[in-house]
Parts: C-alpha cells; sequence; structure tokens
C-alpha cells in the first residue's frame, strides 16, 4: 500500500468511523450481540457514505481532465479529503 492511499481520505475515515460509533460508543461484534436490524443500520451508513464519497469525487473531478492523467492515481489525489458529510434528511 501506498502512503498516499493509507492517508490521502483519513477525514472521510475518522467522519465514518465516529457515525458508525453513535448508536453506543462501540461496536459489539461478539456473537449474539448484534440483531439483523443493528447490522442493516451500519451496513446502510456504509452505503451512504460511499455514496457520498463517489458523489464528492465526480464533482471535484473535471472529466475532460480525467484522460489525462496516467497513472490514475493522480486523478485520486486531485480529490480533496471530505471533512465532513451533507446532512441526512430527517
Amino acid at each position: 500500500m501506498s502512503a498516499e492511499r493509507d492517508t490521502h481520505f483519513a477525514e472521510f475515515a475518522r467522519a465514518i468511523w465516529q457515525e458508525l460509533m453513535l448508536p453506543n460508543g462501540f461496536i459489539d461484534v461478539s456473537e449474539g450481540w448484534l440483531d439483523e436490524d443493528e447490522i442493516a443500520g451500519y451496513q446502510q451508513i456504509i452505503a451512504q457514505r460511499a455514496y457520498d464519497l463517489v458523489e464528492h469525487t465526480l464533482k471535484e473531478v473535471n472529466p475532460h481532465h480525467l484522460d489525462g492523467f496516467s497513472p490514475l492515481e493522480w486523478a485520486v489525489k486531485s480529490v480533496p479529503d471530505i471533512e465532513s458529510f451533507p446532512e441526512q434528511p430527517d
């Protein structure tokens, strides 16, 4: 792994970790502690934030510049980290 890959979206990783910890302050993955609804809730958070990351990326990268990036790693480096997530509708 490259240092860039490990650190470029560090704020995104911290933010999603904090969001996952909100319900209880921890995730107990011991057998029998998580029910299907809790698992589905965590999976939904991850899916929503993956969507947010893709949306953020598409807004930040000019599609006309993608062909000029070689290797593609340069395009990834041009996308800034996500410092906060969009507000969720109630």
